[in-house]
């Protein structure tokens, strides 16, 4: 499943994309009526759910500030899929926008990591 729990700050207009892809992605809204769970400008990412918040306390999560992009290549990261992940050999970089083995996984490349996907998102 989804391996790493991330915030994207002030999400504002492009709220509806967003949510849109978490749902591609395999996310389930998390529909719980607690606090600040269904508005505010933030999206999170936990677990199998996502939800929108006004907190920022998230110090568990990855933190995409605004960065759309960002977000959604660190919310795709999961163990038993490769559809949405970014893969790359160092020096090309490839969008796996399908469940098949990426070409570039079977030329020495791999699934970039976090690390990766920040320095190459920022």
């Amino acid at each position: 499943m989804f391996t790493q729990e991330c915030l994207l700050r002030n999400v504002g207009e492009a709220k509806m994309y967003v949510m849109l892809e978490l749902t591609k992605l395999g996310y389930l809204q998390m529909y719980m009526k607690l606090e600040n769970n269904v508005g505010g400008n933030n999206v999170v990412c936990e677990g199998q759910t996502w939800h929108c918040t006004d907190s920022d306390d998230k110090s568990y999560c990855i933190d995409c500030g605004e960065n759309i992009e960002l977000f959604l290549a660190i919310a795709a990261l999961r163990d038993d899929s490769d559809y949405m992940q970014w893969f790359t050999d160092d020096n090309i970089w490839e969008l796996n926008n399908d469940d098949l083995p990426s070409r570039y996984m079977q030329l020495n490349g791999h699934k970039a990591t976090v690390e990766e996907l920040i320095k190459h998102f920022k």
